[in-house]
Formats: C-alpha cells, structure tokens, sequence
C-alpha cells in the first residue's frame, strides 16, 4: 500500500495560536485544524508503506537547532490562481534552509525523492472550476504552463504567458473571467464561440482570439490537440467562472 507523505517543521503552540487568532474569518476559506499547522520541508507524494519507518528515521537524524524565526505576512500560493494561504517565515541565520535541505537529501537517498530542479515547465491543470461544473473530460484532459508570471522562469506581476494543452475532440464549457486575455493558438482547426447557445466558429491556427475582461467564450478542439500560447494581461489572481449552458450534451456528445 503506498501513503502520502511529506516531511515537516512543527511550530511552537504560541505560534500556531497567534496564526488561528490571524486568519481571515472568510466562508470562501477552508481552514486547517490548527494542530496541523506546520512548516513544509520536503513533499513526498505517494510512497511504499514499507518506505516509512525509514523516511521517519531519515527525517529525525536531520533534526537541529534553527534559532530564532519571525512570522512575516501572509502568501497566497500559487502566486497566480492561488489555491492556499501560507505564511511567509524569516530565517536570519539561513539555519532552517540548510536543515531543509538536509532533509532533501535524506528523502532522495531513502524515498526516492527527485527534487525539482525546473530546467523545463511546470505543467499544471487549472483546478479552479469545480469538477462537476468543468466537466471530467476536460479536467482530466488539459494542462497549462507559465512562462512568463508571478514564480516563473521569467518573473513579472499580475501578467500570466504560457502554453496551454487540450486533448482533441473536448469541448471546453462556457466560462470567463476578469483577466483580458490572448490565445495564439499554434494548431488548428477549433470551434470558438462568445455567448451561451451559439454555434461553433472555427478558426484555423493562425487565428488569435481575444477575450474581454468577463466575456464568455468556449472552445472545441478539433482532431488535432489545441495547442496554443495565452496571455491573461492582469487580474491574474481572479479565478474563471463557469457559464451554465443547456447544449453542453450535444456538444459534449458530438465530439
């Protein structure tokens, strides 16, 4: 059987109040319990059940002393379409870094680990949308990566430019979102539509599409995966929104 892992920094009960008493008190959040809240060292994902007692004993051997840190202001993670809300944490003395990464090294030699190193892009899907809005197909489909943005090879602010994949034969549902925004696609041909019910356009590859703050639009990919770059220009943190339509199962079902 394999678990999901990952190696962690506990903070003082002090702390972990004055974080509770911190937090936004926002229904649109949903908070942890605060006996869990801790400090992240190194995320294992899944490993063999029988890989535990010696990621445990490898983590313990890195323990040390840190010094003293200071909680500094809060995070949203990802910095674009962000998801969670951390703390940042000031480490004068570079001691919990090193302990950090001590911890890395540990994981690689007793897990398996494989630290990323981002020589490439980090693709990713946009978990935004609820699955049951978004539909499964697209959601298990579909894969962007940054370029250009908040935490990216290339850093600039509230501007996110990418590419952006979709499977062929998807019907990518009505939505907008606050960001203007740029498709460049780089295949071709599919269907492009600006309101709720109407027909498909099809435009060849060549052909950018230009969204407005809040305007609706779908696409359909044609035989051929949709491949192209996007740009959304600002309002980056500002998640999309779904646009209910009745013909999503003759779409869906035709492709």
């Amino acid at each position: 059987m394999n678990l999901r892992l990952f190696v962690a920094a506990e903070l003082p009960d002090d702390v972990r109040a004055a974080l509770a008493a911190w937090r936004p008190d926002d229904p649109a959040l949903r908070a942890v319990d605060i006996a869990g809240v801790h400090v992240t060292l190194c995320f294992l994902g899944w490993v063999d059940e029988a890989r535990v007692d010696a990621v445990g004993a490898a983590a313990m051997a890195c323990a040390a002393p840190v010094g003293e840190l200071a909680v500094r202001e809060g995070l949203w993670l990802p910095p674009r379409r962000p998801r969670v809300l951390t703390i940042a944490l000031d480490d004068p003395d570079g001691r919990l870094g090193a302990v950090q990464q001590a911890v890395v090294e540990a994981m690689v030699a007793v897990a398996g680990h494989e630290p990323e190193a981002r020589p490439f892009l980090h693709w990713v899907s946009y978990d935004a949308y609820p699955r049951e809005d978004i539909g499964a197909g697209f959601a298990d489909n579909h894969a962007f990566a940054s370029i250009i943005g908040e935490g990216c090879p290339f850093e600039a602010v509230d501007f996110d430019l990418g590419l952006f994949i979709i499977a062929p034969r998807l019907f990518y549902r009505d939505h907008h979102h606050a960001a203007p925004e740029l498709y460049a696609p780089l295949t071709g041909p599919h269907g492009w539509r600006f309101k709720p019910g109407d027909p498909l356009v099809w435009k060849d590859a060549d052909v950018p599409v230009w969204n407005n703050p809040w305007e609706p639009h779908a696409t359909m990919t044609g035989d051929t995966p949709f491949l192209a770059i996007f740009c959304w220009t600002k309002d980056t943190s500002q998640p999309a929104k779904i646009i209910p339509s009745p013909d999503w199962p003759i779409l869906e079902n035709a492709s």
